[in-house]
């Protein structure tokens, strides 16, 4: 069902803000689930952890990530390996190009 697909964002914060109760530093990443802020960390990955964890993903979820330019393909594929060392019998994240500028990944979780 539609209604059963998460979103997220991870990007980068423009400026120190604290949003959603979350404090942020200029330059941090930040991960957006369904619009709301629930992750930031200096790393790419430990933030996607983070917010994949707060999307409370299980084994029978499928997860769809679309790379943004700024992102090399080796540091997609650690991601991609991350996720699978925290969940081992998930299948294995599709990372797909989408070449957008503003998002490192964006994640559709189903």
């Amino acid at each position: 069902e539609l209604g059963e697909v998460k979103s997220g964002e991870i990007t980068r914060a423009v400026r120190d803000a604290s949003m959603d109760g979350v404090a942020v530093r200029e330059g941090q990443y930040i991960g957006l689930l369904d619009g709301n802020l629930v992750a930031t960390g200096d790393g790419l990955q430990e933030t996607l952890l983070d917010l994949i964890g707060k999307a409370e993903v299980t084994d029978g979820n499928h997860i769809r990530l679309f790379q943004g330019v700024m992102v090399s393909q080796s540091d997609a594929d650690d991601c991609v390996k991350a996720i699978q060392n925290m969940y081992d019998d998930m299948e294995t994240p599709e990372v797909v190009y989408g070449g957008q500028s503003h998002y490192e990944f964006i994640i559709s979780i189903e």
